[in-house]
């Protein structure tokens, strides 16, 4: 598959139509999956690549984009390397994940996320 407009939105629409989000579709039995079970066997797909690299989760109700925010800021400050995921996006799907480096943040290319998205076709 060939990136185009066209096909990287497709690919996102699939993506959102198989997995639906509490904030299209509110807490059904199709979004809301208490515990963590299905990101264990996510994680366990993939490798394991959660004890690759060090990582800070932040859950609770209210505020966790702006404590994300903040401790993303720090820890680039300080000389880290950091990436931020803060769901649900805005406007673009990438505003999900962000490179944070001194001075500001940056979202990766639409190639990068069609590349990861057709892996294994």
């Amino acid at each position: 598959m060939n990136y185009t407009e066209d096909t990287y939105n497709a690919l996102l629409a699939d993506i959102f139509a198989r997995h639906p989000s509490v904030q299209n579709s509110g807490f059904t039995a199709g979004t809301y999956k208490p515990g963590l079970a299905g990101m264990e066997r996510f994680d366990a797909a993939l490798g394991h690549p959660s004890r690759q690299f060090r990582a800070i989760h932040v859950a609770g109700t209210n505020g966790k984009g702006s404590v994300c925010s903040m401790l993303a800021a720090a820890l680039s400050a300080a000389g880290l390397r950091v990436g931020l995921y803060t769901s649900p996006h805005l406007v673009d799907f990438r505003e999900r994940i962000k490179l944070v480096e001194p001075g500001g943040w940056s979202m990766i290319p639409r190639g990068e996320v069609f590349e990861f998205l057709t892996e294994n076709d």
